[in-house]
């Protein structure tokens, strides 16, 4: 009897370890993924749409062709807490799109589409695929992209920097950066810094960055820190600006921000692990205010690329997966706008002044949900 109880009780004992450890696992997995969303005023967009794949789930590519057809760019793209995450608008500013989605980084791709007048305008990395955006008539006359050791990474960009060149997109794969560095005319100077927690981020943001005049460019998250970058624009400095990471509710926030002018700026994401393996573990160091000086961080592997100029044209490419259609879940299958319930509209309430009914900003008046257009199903 003794020794049953014995071995009854580390049975016992070994599965209640083992429910912790996936308890704590599941729970640091979870948290590994971000998903900051940056707003602001004075944008030229108009029209600005948005959606998302979901955890896990590849990118909606049906909904990029369908905004391309009505007349929209993509303007911010991410791998976040909510998976594929795509910002669409009118106005933008930029002529035709292509992008690649695809599981290697497209160096062939890329150096075809700087040939034809294309530049690097936004990119993402899931834990499996890169998704790459290139636009003509992007405002960006040189750029150069970079995945290198921290040390390496750092020259590199001091370099740029003394070319006038400027970040203008970085993405994380779980054990480096991938930064993008353009030369434009619509920065005038540029910083970074990380942030060790999200109160950390906030923190600095406010002090180092908003207390100093300066505006957020881009947040990304990766190996446990923020990456800010930072600095003045060429015009239009004087711009309001507001961000969040991991709201509880993606559609009432960008709601809320729409309804005071705010267009979103940039969609940042980031994870702590993963299915690469790195052979070069990174250094994380905590920079301080370096405007002008621009560093970023840990490790990037492979050659650097440039692109400086090109005078020919050519057609949008996608690549075409359609997947398996499963119930929308934001609209759990109505097919309704979940933020006006399908009416189109939304009531606000002016206190003493009584209510005042506005278009919805999610579905734009139409009542349909955001995520399917109105069908209930996504893939």
């Amino acid at each position: 009897m003794l020794i049953f109880e014995k071995t009854l009780n580390h049975v016992i004992m070994k599965n209640l370890v083992f429910a912790i450890v996936l308890t704590i696992g599941a729970f640091l997995v979870q948290a590994q993924d971000k998903t900051i969303i940056l707003t602001e005023t004075g944008s030229p967009y108009t029209n600005q749409s948005w959606f998302y794949s979901g955890r896990g789930n590849e990118l909606q590519e049906s909904n990029i062709e369908k905004n391309w057809d009505e007349g929209r760019r993509i303007t911010s793209v991410a791998y976040t807490d909510n998976g594929w995450f795509v910002t669409m608008a009118k106005n933008t500013g930029v002529g035709r799109q292509s992008y690649s989605y695809s599981a290697d980084w497209p160096i062939d791709w890329i150096k075809e589409k700087w040939g034809n007048d294309y530049n690097i305008t936004a990119i993402g990395r899931s834990q499996s695929k890169w998704l790459v955006v290139m636009s003509q008539d992007s405002g960006y006359t040189t750029q150069y992209w970079c995945r290198d050791n921290w040390s390496e990474l750092k020259e590199w960009y001091d370099e740029k920097r003394e070319e006038g060149c400027y970040i203008t997109d970085m993405a994380y794969n779980g054990n480096m950066w991938t930064l993008v560095a353009s030369k434009t005319d619509k920065i005038k100077s540029q910083g970074y810094l990380w942030a060790n927690s999200y109160e950390d981020l906030k923190s600095k943001i406010k002090t180092k960055i908003w207390g100093n005049s300066y505006n957020i460019h881009a947040i990304g998250y990766g190996g446990g820190q923020y990456l800010v970058v930072y600095g003045k624009y060429s015009s239009n400095n004087e711009r309001g600006q507001n961000y969040v990471v991991n709201p509880s509710d993606v559609s009432d926030y960008i709601d809320k921000r729409w309804a005071d002018s705010h267009e979103i700026a940039y969609i940042g994401g980031g994870y702590n692990g993963s299915n690469y393996v790195n052979h070069n573990a990174p250094v994380y160091q905590s920079s301080g205010l370096l405007i002008d000086q621009t560093s970023v961080d840990p490790s990037l592997l492979g050659p650097t690329y440039n692109y400086s100029g090109g005078n020919s044209t050519g057609g949008n490419y996608h690549y075409t997966n359609p997947g398996t259609s499963y119930r929308c879940p934001i609209c759990s299958g109505t097919g309704m706008c979940d933020r006006c319930g399908g009416t189109g509209q939304r009531v606000v309430d002016l206190g003493i002044r009584g209510n005042k009914i506005n278009q919805c900003g999610v579905c734009h008046g139409t009542g349909r949900c955001h995520q399917c257009h109105g069908k209930g199903k996504i893939r």
